[in-house]
């Protein structure tokens, strides 16, 4: 064999290696691509599975935030009438309270009245006994 021919198989030998090895690489190329798609599935998976899981939390705590604000509004409602009712019935005792008091005063005024009537009156008598 020539030198020539040496070379040219040598060089495909070497050829069909390197296209061996290409070959490899490019499987391995495919390889990490679909690793990398399975991870970027999983990856939305676990998204769409925590949105999920997001959204009917907020849902539940939504619903837990109405109630409480209902009964809270009730409970607000029922206070405010509650002391609505305490405020008006404490006018009525306190305006009966004074009607009272004005009365007991306006009694001992007029007894008061009474006795300097009946002093001016003695004072009268005595003085006119004095001057006789």
């Amino acid at each position: 064999m020539t030198e020539k021919k040496r070379r040219k198989e040598r060089y495909e030998i070497l050829f069909e290696e390197v296209n061996s090895k290409m070959d490899l690489v490019l499987e391995g190329y495919k390889e990490v691509d679909n690793k990398f798609e399975e991870a970027r599935k999983e990856r939305e998976e676990i998204r769409n599975d925590l949105t999920q899981k997001i959204e009917f939390v907020a849902t539940g705590l939504n619903k837990k935030i109405d109630d409480t604000r209902e009964c809270l509004t009730k409970k607000i409602k029922d206070t405010e009438q509650r002391l609505d009712k305490k405020i008006e019935d404490t006018r009525e005792c306190l305006t009966e309270k004074i009607k009272d008091t004005e009365k007991r005063l306006g009694e001992k005024i007029d007894r008061i009245g009474t006795k300097q009537d009946d002093h001016e009156e003695r004072i009268e008598v005595l003085e006119k006994k004095l001057s006789i």
